[in-house]
């Protein structure tokens, strides 16, 4: 039984890293295909027949619908609250007032966080704080150190860093490790 476990599973792996359906996925797009499959697959051979794709195609569409409408709900909600000329459509003043409510009311942890030195090292006028001047010249300096890392690591040349690109950089940078976990 152990056996056959390891087997399905060493299957259903495969089916999902070779394309359960064909792109490239990230890894939350294969766990939720190998849910897909472990829900579906009635006779546990690791692939779905034509029946089983169906049942799951049709459930994955009744789950987009329920999204689909839940956005619309929501969309209708922010247009009804900020919809100011009761057009039906939000224009840039009104967009801008919602978004000004967003960013105010995201949580901490997803609100940009500038470090300390970061804002030391860029605050040239000495307010404590980023003006848009200074915000620009921390993304262009970011971005070329960015530039930097993947010329130096990319090893397979695919102007990406993989998995073990990205280890052996931050294995030979710490610092880099500790500033995105903070981030």
């Amino acid at each position: 039984m152990k056996n056959k476990t390891i087997l399905v599973s060493i299957l259903m792996s495969l089916v999902v890293s070779l394309g359960f359906s064909q792109g490239n996925f990230s890894q939350s797009d294969r766990a939720g295909r190998m849910q897909i499959l472990q829900q579906f697959d009635k006779d546990g051979d690791g692939v779905l027949s034509p029946q089983e794709r169906a049942l799951a195609d049709e459930y994955l569409k009744k789950m987009q619908d329920e999204r689909d409408a839940k956005e619309a709900e929501f969309a209708a909600g922010i247009i009804e609250k900020f919809d100011l000329d009761k057009d039906g459509k939000l224009d840039k003043t009104e967009l801008l007032a919602y978004l000004k409510t967003q960013r105010n009311s995201a949580p901490p942890a997803m609100q940009p966080r500038i470090s300390p030195e970061m804002i030391q090292k860029y605050d040239k006028d000495g307010d404590g704080q980023l003006n848009r001047e200074e915000m620009e010249q921390m993304r262009k300096d970011s971005y070329a150190r960015f530039q930097e890392l993947v010329k130096k690591y990319d090893t397979d040349g695919d102007g990406q860093l993989n998995y073990e690109e990205r280890a052996k950089m931050l294995e030979e940078n710490p610092d880099l490790g500790r500033r995105m976990r903070r981030n």
